[in-house]
């Protein structure tokens, strides 16, 4: 052991001791000692002692001499600080003065500084403004960090727990998930594939905005329903995507079908592989491209297919003309589009329910539908100011929206339109007078389910053959087409000659009526959902 050694415990031991005892106690003892100390360890450095080992031994003596000095001195001054009794006299405290602004908010600032960041990083900001002045970190610098607090919310994992539990042993085999169920086309398509899917198996309806379902209790018996939306109006997109994605890979279903939700395209587009890696077929429908005033197509398909195309499994059209054109837009094979026309009941209509009005007549011309921006109310308004010897009947809701209100407005103010509101069912409508045609404005659409309705009811149809999937059930032998969907005169032309021909027009009626019994019959649905789904298994 070297004496070099011995200095540098010694000078350890002089930063511990310098560390906990205050300087001027420390001093004075060290003092009191430094006589023999300085003796002792010349003694043992000098020249006298000719053995290293007696040199060592001495060194080592003089550092536990030095240590055992140093123990007792820190025992004594605890023992000391901790037994310290009160004064006597209690003076009292000084008056409290405010100190100045500046001072509180430096005081403020070191306080902001400490809770922050902890002092040895201060430290060390200092020591490199020495080199970056930018560094130094005084208020301004430490309020850009902040504490890091770890995310933890209980809610999504809760209302996993919940769904999974009500689920878990339903034995689900096809999972049917849609925005709403209210009344609408779309939403009568959806209990049309819960029906079909649950006489093969058990099916899970799960319905994915925060609105009401009025639909939902018309779901086909056995089904579990979940209002998902409602559920979860109170987590995060990212948290609903998460909570839905492993729900479907938990419950493990052979089919999962998608009918018009957002929240599951997003889910097929970020996990649409992890699902079908788990042995789910991706099943999706599609009726048409929405279109604004500009006349830029949008929609779910053109949103979403270029990500999704290459892990849907199946899409599925209510019309011809919309699966012609995905196809060929997305380079599709045949066998993963398919054309399934929902069904719709004719039994209880026949020949009597056609109109019996008599050319000299008044004609009445029926208009139902949702008043929206997309419906071309300013076409309607057109069309009725353009042959004011007809009278029209318009039925269905307003969309909210100051467009909406200035045509509803202007249709009120013509003494030929009568706005009667929302209706129940069509029959309801149809039954009230005869009808000499049925008028149907749009800017865009699938196959409409009203057409059908117009259709099973002998109700001769105007309508733009052009647009959408219309052109299924639009021609010269089932309806009076519109040359130009976007021009009103072609309107009126095709209504003008429906009404001046109640033969030609009645004959047109009939054959639209036996498209409907023979094309959109429940035994059409079922055999072209059989031959879709060949090879799901």
């Amino acid at each position: 052991m070297s004496s070099f050694s011995e200095a540098e415990r010694e000078r350890a031991l002089d930063r511990r001791v310098a560390s906990v005892l205050p300087e001027r106690k420390r001093d004075r003892w060290l003092q009191r000692f430094a006589d023999l100390y300085r003796e002792l360890v010349d003694a043992a450095r000098s020249n006298d002692l000719a053995s290293s080992r007696w040199r060592f031994r001495l060194l080592s003596t003089t550092w536990r001499i030095k240590f055992a000095i140093m123990r007792h001195l820190l025992r004594v001054h605890r023992f000391k600080a901790s037994n310290e009794e009160a004064p006597a006299v209690v003076e009292p405290p000084p008056a409290v003065v405010a100190p100045p602004p500046a001072v509180v908010e430096s005081h403020k600032e070191a306080e902001r500084t400490e809770r922050l960041l902890l002092p040895w990083m201060i430290e060390d900001f200092k020591r490199f403004a020495g080199n970056e002045p930018t560094l130094w970190p005084d208020g301004e610098f430490v309020s850009r960090f902040s504490s890091y607090k770890p995310y933890f919310n209980r809610a999504p994992g809760q209302l996993y727990f919940h769904l999974y539990s009500l689920l878990a042993d339903a034995k689900i085999e096809t999972v049917v998930l849609c925005p709403w169920l209210k009344r609408g086309g779309g939403d009568k398509g959806a209990l049309q594939f819960v029906e079909y899917y649950a006489k093969r198996g058990g099916v899970a309806l799960i319905t994915t905005l925060d609105a009401d379902s009025p639909w939902l209790e018309k779901a086909y018996k056995g089904v579990q329903t979940i209002e998902f939306g409602k559920l979860a109006r109170d987590l995060s997109e990212d948290e609903r995507i998460a909570i839905l994605t492993r729900l479907l890979l938990e419950l493990a279903p052979r089919i999962v079908h998608n009918m018009n939700s957002d929240l599951v395209w997003r889910c097929f587009s970020r996990h649409g592989k992890a699902l079908r890696s788990n042995g789910a077929k991706l099943v999706v429908s599609l009726f048409g491209d929405e279109v604004d005033p500009s006349g830029r197509h949008f929609g779910y398909a053109i949103t979403y297919m270029p990500q999704v195309r290459n892990f849907i499994d199946l899409a599925i059209f209510d019309n011809a003309p919309y699966r012609d054109t995905i196809r060929r837009r997305y380079r599709l094979p045949e066998h993963r589009v398919r054309r399934v026309p929902f069904w719709h009941e004719t039994a209880p209509f026949t020949r009597e329910h056609a109109s019996t009005v008599s050319p000299a007549e008044r004609a009445s011309v029926l208009w139902a539908g949702r008043l929206t921006e997309s419906k071309r109310l300013d076409i309607l308004f057109a069309v009725a100011q353009a042959c004011r010897d007809v009278e029209f009947h318009v039925f269905g809701e307003s969309d909210a929206g100051a467009s909406v209100a200035m045509w509803r407005n202007q249709l009120a103010e013509l003494p030929n339109v009568r706005l009667h509101g929302a209706y129940d069912s069509f029959h309801s409508i149809a039954e009230r007078r005869s009808y000499r045609a049925f008028l149907y404005t749009t800017a865009f659409d699938g196959l409409p389910n009203v057409l059908l309705e117009a259709a099973c009811h002998w109700l001769p149809i105007v309508a733009p053959p052009e647009i959408g999937g219309l052109a299924d059930m639009i021609g010269p032998e089932t309806a009076f087409p519109v040359d130009d969907g976007a021009d009103a005169h072609s309107y009126v032309d095709a209504l003008c000659r429906c009404l001046a021909d109640p033969t030609e027009a009645m004959r047109r009626a009939q054959n639209a009526f036996e498209l409907v019994r023979d094309g959109h019959s429940r035994e059409t649905f079922n055999a072209a959902m059989d031959v879709a789904l060949v090879g799901f298994g």
